[in-house]
């Protein structure tokens, strides 16, 4: 074998061995719940499901096509439904940083005097969260989106123009 070939070999194992170790270094992604929703499970509880398990914050348009996320059609699900106030409660204290976020919004529709108690338990619990507003993917601070929630922000965007509610 001459030496520019051993170089070229050498330089191809090296290479090999480079996308090995990354590859092996990737973090895998988080396992999926192995027990999927039921499908004929009532929608309340299919929603509540969605938010327990949301991984960002999102308006109601989110990403490059404008598409209403399923966590922002869940929410509106829930907050429609009679027993609102109870699933939302529930979320509050169990579900994922951002399912905890859109049931405080939902609180805040559905039970004004909670909501102080709701929102500065998670505040006081700190930490961050994703969010996509429109195209814009970020991370905020918890208690940033609190404060947002508080002045409405998320909610006009959850409710969008088809929807009309008071919040004051």
């Amino acid at each position: 074998m001459s030496g520019r070939a051993g170089v070229q070999l050498g330089s191809l194992v090296f290479s090999l061995a480079v996308i090995a170790i990354l590859l092996k270094a990737q973090p895998r992604p988080a396992p999926h719940d192995p027990q999927p929703p039921d499908a004929t499970a009532d929608p309340v509880t299919l929603a509540a499901s969605i938010l327990f398990h949301a991984g960002q914050l999102s308006s109601a348009t989110a990403g490059y096509s404008g598409i209403t996320p399923p966590e922002v059609l869940a929410w509106r699900v829930i907050v429609f439904s009679p027993g609102a106030d109870s699933v939302f409660n529930s979320l509050a204290n169990q579900a994922s940083v951002a399912g905890r976020l859109y049931a405080l919004a939902g609180v805040k529709v559905t039970d004004p005097v909670a909501f102080a108690k709701l929102a500065l338990a998670l505040q006081r619990r700190g930490g961050v969260v994703s969010t996509m507003d429109g195209c814009a993917m970020t991370t905020e601070r918890v208690k940033d989106a609190v404060a947002q929630i508080d002045r409405g922000d998320w909610i006009r965007s959850f409710l969008s123009d088809s929807f009309h509610l008071s919040l004051e």
